[in-house]
């Protein structure tokens, strides 16, 4: 029943995101994954109209082909530096990866935060960042929602929003 929830996971994942990283219209997304609940998130921040989305995988050519679905960019995860960079210039990072393990620790989003705080520079150093962990081991180090100015959300704190998680009552079995 999950995938039947996937949408309203996504949408209740983003709720209030302006909140966090201002209009998303001027707002950079990196999706991190290309399988089906990364372009469900990559179609929603597709519709929602954030100003550029980027899609990250280890297999180039599916983070290509996702990318062009919604008009964004894509990098390989293997490229050296690649996800550190494309994390730097995210507003709104979304990880739904089929990995084993975390695939962004908090020392690597710490370092693109420093990164970020260069570029995008923010009241607490780097500006607001929303991180969504969507998969299934963690795709995102639970540490990393401690950063100053990371906002984690994963499928733990969607399993406490029952209301905005209509139809995911598979969400408290996994």
């Amino acid at each position: 029943g999950l995938d039947r929830a996937g949408r309203s996971l996504v949408e209740a994942a983003l709720d209030g995101a302006e909140q966090v990283v201002g209009p998303l219209a001027q707002a950079r997304a990196l999706v991190i994954g290309a399988g089906s609940m990364s372009a469900l998130a990559a179609t929603t921040l597709h519709r929602l109209g954030l100003g550029s989305i980027a899609v990250a995988n280890r297999t180039p050519a599916r983070a290509e082909r996702l990318a062009g679905a919604v008009g964004g960019t894509w990098l390989g995860l293997e490229e050296p530096g690649a996800l550190r960079a494309a994390l730097a210039e995210a507003d709104v990072v979304v990880s739904c990866t089929g990995a084993v393990g975390a695939v962004v620790d908090a020392e690597l989003l710490s370092a693109a935060r420093g990164d970020r705080a260069a570029t995008r520079p923010g009241p607490l150093g780097a500006a607001p960042q929303l991180v969504v962990d969507l998969a299934l081991p963690h795709d995102v180090d639970p540490a990393a929602g401690e950063l100053p100015g990371v906002e984690l959300v994963g499928l733990d704190a969607l399993r406490r929003r029952p209301a905005r998680t209509r139809g995911s009552a598979a969400v408290p079995q996994v």
